[in-house]
């Protein structure tokens, strides 16, 4: 058998037979990767097989079948941690021979090749720890699918048997390595204890305390399923037992199956039986409450369409023409009246008559009211009616005011009806610059209702 001489020849090679070694790796437990196969994948060519077989990449394992070589086949699995195999003995002689590096280093002399045995022992801990945490991973996924995939139950069995014992074998040699750690070469650690070999020491620690861990909770499920299994196989064999003695005829005479059956009680198991009681002729048609479960009949079995869901039909009144008026202060005609005034905003508008003084206005107000008959009076406004009214006229007609900073209190008798102030005060002067100040014994009323005897505060706004 030939040999590769570099390590670019391997990789060249590798590469070259990317899709063989896929497929083969791919099918290994599957498929008898039969030879046929292989010359379809290598596009006809003999001649690359042949280098595969030549060069120990691959076998052929008779009957014109082709396998990968263990060297290959055991890199892929450690590379892609896809191994199943559980090799705690490559663990066991790991730990010899970090204890034989450490024998070495204590009794040489050469400084030169004391650091070589250093580096060796920093080399081997990271060995251990990832070796370790591999094993406990393969241990995992092992469990997992022997339980899972192991139709009979011996074999089962025995499989997670086996699989106990490796984890006890991993947790042994866990605390083996602990104790070289700690105890055993407690010299060692101490006098050759460097920066590379102090991060190596910790590594290894942490990941040998992971793994620990995690094997306790692989042992926890390892006897679950050691139980389960137990179990099922009582019930198999139970079952088994009385298909034979049914098979017999002698089921009820050599087993106590009838008092076991009596002491069950699955009524519970059963749909709740529904009794429906029919009412006579005589209570349907005579008692009042008969004439209720009528009704109440007909109204859960009725079946309403959308016709009988639909509204009315529109009159012929509906479709006659009609005339609403409504009465809105007329705003430009207020304010051509304030300009004629002296009084400033708010003080016009409390005593403004709106009697007669009004005309149709665009911009339908807030405080409209509905007119009677169409006489084109509004009557008088409310309190309410009035302050938004002057809101209106302060804001629509801002640039030809001038607003004070401020606030006052209305004139005694000016409140005569109560209202809700919506707005708290200072709202009412927000056109002025600068902060306004409340003159008097001024009170915030927002968020309650005002009595007649509350204060009115309200900007003093003028015209220019």
């Amino acid at each position: 058998m030939k040999t590769f001489r570099s390590i670019e020849e391997i990789i060249r090679a590798l590469g070259r037979e990317k899709v063989l070694l896929r497929e083969m790796f791919s099918k290994r437990k599957t498929l008898s990767f039969r030879r046929d196969y292989a010359r379809a994948l290598v596009e006809g060519n003999d001649s690359r097989i042949d280098f595969l077989l030549e060069y120990g990449i691959i076998r052929d394992s008779g009957n014109g079948t082709l396998e990968l070589t263990e060297p290959y086949l055991r890199f892929f699995e450690e590379v892609l941690q896809t191994a199943e195999d559980i090799n705690v003995g490559a663990v066991s002689d790991t730990v010899g021979h970090l204890e034989e590096q450490i024998g070495y280093w204590l009794m040489e002399t050469s400084e030169r090749r004391r650091q070589n045995y250093l580096k060796e022992v920093r080399v081997t801990l990271r060995s251990i720890a990832a070796m370790t945490l591999r094993n406990v991973i393969d241990l995992k996924r092992s469990i997992d699918n022997t339980y899972k995939n192991e139709p009979n139950y011996a074999v089962k069995r025995k499989k997670l048997q086996n699989l106990d014992a490796k984890h006890e074998a991993i947790a042994t040699l866990i605390k083996e390595c602990e104790k070289i750690l700690d105890e055993r070469q407690q010299t060692f650690f101490t006098v050759a204890m460097d920066v590379s070999l102090s991060s190596a020491v910790q590594q290894t620690r942490y990941i040998l305390r992971e793994a620990y861990h995690n094997l306790l909770e692989l042992d926890r499920q390892i006897i679950e399923y050691l139980n389960l299994i137990e179990y099922q196989s009582r019930i198999v064999e139970k079952i088994r037992k009385i298909k034979y003695l049914q098979d017999q005829l002698v089921l009820e005479t050599q087993s106590d199956i009838l008092q076991r059956l009596q002491m069950t009680d699955p009524l519970w198991m059963e749909p709740r039986p529904a009794w429906h009681l029919k009412l006579s002729l005589e209570t349907l048609r005579s008692t009042d409450e008969g004439l209720e479960a009528l009704k109440e009949a007909v109204r859960k079995h009725s079946t309403k369409t959308a016709r009988d869901r639909s509204a009315p039909p529109l009159t012929f009144q509906d479709l006659q023409p009609g005339v609403k008026i409504e009465d809105s202060p007329n705003l430009d005609e207020m304010f051509a009246s304030f300009l004629a005034g002296s009084e400033d905003l708010y003080s016009f508008v409390m005593k403004y008559n709106f009697q007669g003084g009004t005309g149709s206005n665009s911009g339908s107000s807030p405080g409209s009211s509905s007119g009677s008959g169409g006489s084109g009076e509004t009557g008088s406004l409310s309190l309410e009616q009035r302050r938004v009214l002057f809101c209106q006229m302060a804001s629509q007609f801002a640039d030809a005011l001038e607003f004070s900073d401020t606030l006052i209190e209305d004139p005694p008798g000016s409140t005569k009806n109560p209202g809700l102030l919506r707005e708290k005060p200072e709202a009412l002067a927000t056109f002025s610059q600068k902060p306004p100040t409340v003159s008097g014994n001024a009170r915030s009323t927002r968020g309650r209702n005002c009595e007649a005897t509350d204060p009115i505060l309200h900007p003093i706004i003028t015209a220019k």
